[in-house]
């Protein structure tokens, strides 16, 4: 069956059962413990839930799925996320990594990115940080925040930061990322910064 079928990235499923249909699944778990739906391709997996209503089933088992399933995207983000990690030439490698095994770009999360420019925030390293929240804003272009965080960090290097002021302010305008509440009271600590 599936230990023919050469793919060019993994294929994940997973399924559960509950009380309705136990002996389907029943013979599909005995053709995985069989081997004979194992492939290097082919990710399968599922639970029985024998006291579960069919209509619970999905709910009890979605966030082990998922887990599965973005555990891969999730350790390329480690690699990059890690505090020994003070270069950015990695990034490119990860990102195809992630692309060769789901067969599609997938990004890494907006909190991964933005935590590695604080990580060079915290540590002193200034142009390290914007260089990272610069590329968090090339993927993430409405949150404003990183606008504002590089030019946190040129301030502390006392450098000029009217443009990345400007670049804020009008990103706050347009974001759909922030409530108007937010971006409100974004404009007032700014005023009371007095930048």
């Amino acid at each position: 069956m599936t230990n023919t079928v050469k793919l060019d990235q993994p294929v994940y499923y997973r399924f559960d059962i509950g009380e309705d249909y136990p002996d389907d699944y029943m013979k599909v778990d005995s053709l995985i413990v069989e081997d004979k739906l194992t492939s290097p391709y082919f990710d399968i997996r599922g639970k029985l839930f024998p006291a579960a209503e069919h209509t619970v089933t999905p709910g009890l088992f979605i966030g082990e799925a998922l887990n599965d399933i973005f555990e891969f995207w999730a350790d390329r983000q480690a690699v990059y996320l890690d505090n020994a990690v003070k270069e950015f030439s990695q990034i490119e490698g990860l990102l195809s990594e992630i692309e060769d095994h789901y067969g599609s770009a997938l990004p890494f999360s907006l909190g991964v990115l933005n935590g590695k420019g604080w990580f060079f925030y915290g540590e002193g390293e200034y142009e390290k940080a914007i260089q990272a929240w610069e590329i968090m804003l090339a993927q993430y272009p409405n949150f404003s925040d990183g606008y504002f965080n590089i030019a946190t960090a040129k301030h502390e290097m006392g450098l000029d930061i009217q443009t990345e002021l400007a670049q804020f302010k009008e990103s706050l305008k347009t974001s759909t990322f922030y409530s108007e509440e937010e971006k409100e009271g974004y404009l007032k600590e700014l005023e009371e910064l007095d930048w």
